[in-house]
């Protein structure tokens, strides 16, 4: 049966959601992520000339605490160069 469920841990496991994928990966298979995160990236970063997007709505929310962190350092955003995520999923050994 398909249905909705709703989660408020996601254990030693982060989310990410992008552009053309989602994925989900366990921290301890890949340093430096955090579990218990969402990774989330804009998905209107790149769009025609007709919608204004910022491009900038990506981040990190954290499900322990309902707080976001911004996914790139904050001295690195331009307002004339958005820069939209891209997750590289490591290859299982």
């Amino acid at each position: 049966e398909n249905k909705w469920v709703g989660v408020r841990n996601l254990g030693k496991f982060a989310l990410f959601l992008g552009l053309n994928q989602s994925v989900s990966l366990s921290e301890s298979d890949v340093p430096g992520i955090k579990g218990n995160c969402i990774y989330f990236t804009d998905d209107l970063c790149c769009t025609n000339r007709y919608i204004k997007s910022s491009g900038y709505d990506t981040g990190v929310f954290n499900l322990e605490d309902s707080t976001i962190e911004p996914l790139y350092p904050t001295n690195i955003v331009s307002t004339k160069l958005p820069l939209p995520a891209v997750w590289v999923t490591p290859i299982p050994w």
